[in-house]
């Protein structure tokens, strides 16, 4: 289909139907990418799922990426949270984004041979929430890469079990990460 590449998605998940479609094309060394996919529940109504995004190496050592998700099942306003939140979907862990719409930004740099940093900022467009990332990385050997950060939560703190925005009531999380390939 021209320049770009197409990407045809269906299956099943947990009795959850899925179909899907997406198409990615360089655009003056732009990757350029859209996809889309409904959900047809075993119980309840079908849903569609949107990404709108773009990705460009800006240097030989930095990548700067963003995206639009469009989640049709999230909720318009925090008023929609509380169904969303104690429903069996997302208990389960088949959806975890509450807000209708929400955009992702990340660099990736990598600051010497060894070393990338990529701090990332996910957004709740419905909510005005954040949830910032910051990670790096070391390759401490061809087998051996140790990754750590920290997510920091942004937006208003709930006042019980009910969220007053997606990501506000997240605390400040540390993790550290090592992968080692045998």
């Amino acid at each position: 289909f021209g320049p770009g590449s197409l990407t045809l998605t269906a299956g099943s998940v947990l009795d959850d139907g899925l179909f899907g479609a997406g198409y990615t094309l360089d655009v003056k060394g732009t990757k350029v990418y859209a996809t889309g996919l409904i959900t047809d529940p075993d119980q309840g109504n079908d849903f569609s799922e949107c990404v709108l995004g773009a990705e460009r190496q800006t240097g030989p050592y930095t990548r700067v990426a963003g995206e639009v998700y469009f989640n049709g099942w999230g909720a318009s306003d925090r008023d929609g949270y509380p169904d969303l939140v104690f429903s069996d979907r997302f208990l389960e862990g088949r959806s975890l984004a509450l807000g209708r719409w929400n955009m992702t930004v990340e660099i990736n740099r990598q600051v010497s041979p060894l070393v990338v940093l990529t701090p990332a900022l996910f957004a709740n467009l419905s909510d005005g929430s954040g949830l910032l990332r910051m990670n790096g990385s070391y390759s401490a050997s061809d087998l051996t890469t140790l990754t750590g950060g920290l997510f920091i939560g942004l937006g208003n703190r709930p006042d019980g079990p009910v969220p007053k925005s997606e990501f506000g009531g997240m605390p400040p999380t540390l993790f550290l990460e090592m992968v080692h390939s045998l």
